[in-house]
């Protein structure tokens, strides 16, 4: 727009009555229609605190889980007769179980509710950083608690890809909150 003035007023006092036309008239500056204008200064906004995002409201790509893994054997023993088999296929991965099984993560193990999962389904369970993470996918009980997590650093968030728009609208909202209304993007 500065660069139209410059050159055609006419031409940017135009731009100026389509873009008020369409709504967009609060956002314009006008001294952008003056070439000879130097000085330009922007509006500072103050967000409402009850506008703010809870940083527990971001979705879960935002944060890195904190320590290490848990252990699935630390929440469920490992089944290794085929009566104590509560039922025949995973639930998180609709496998087969098998109690004879001696790879580590193809063995069944079961938790204190009475269901019963691969040893590294349940691991990608419980380390995972969803709100339901800690509770089992069949009864909706607690195995463990939830696994700790922290924020990313502002780096990161800013090149967090959500998994839709609202909770990509939701991140960029949180990072305008904490920064007062300035994000760095790619």
């Amino acid at each position: 727009m500065l660069a139209a003035s410059a050159q055609d007023v006419e031409f940017a006092h135009n731009v100026q009555l389509a873009l008020s036309s369409c709504g967009f008239g609060r956002l314009l500056d006008p001294t952008l229609l003056d070439p000879t204008a130097t000085d330009m200064e922007f509006p500072e906004y103050e967000l409402d605190s009850e506008d703010e995002v809870d940083p527990d409201d971001l979705p879960d790509v935002c944060f890195d889980p904190v320590g290490p893994p848990l252990k699935p054997q630390d929440y469920a023993p490992a089944i290794t007769d085929a009566s104590d088999l509560p039922e025949g296929d995973c639930s998180i991965c609709r496998d087969t179980l098998n109690v004879h099984e001696r790879a580590q993560d193809e063995i069944p193990v079961k938790t204190d509710c009475g269901h019963a999962f691969h040893y590294s389904c349940l691991g990608t369970l419980i380390n995972g950083l969803a709100d339901f993470s800690n509770l089992c996918p069949n009864c909706r009980r607690p195995i463990c608690d939830h696994r700790p997590r922290q924020l990313k650093e502002d780096d990161e968030l800013n090149g967090v890809q959500a998994l839709d728009l609202e909770e990509q609208a939701v991140v960029e909202r949180f990072l305008l909150d904490r920064h007062r209304g300035v994000v760095m993007r790619d």
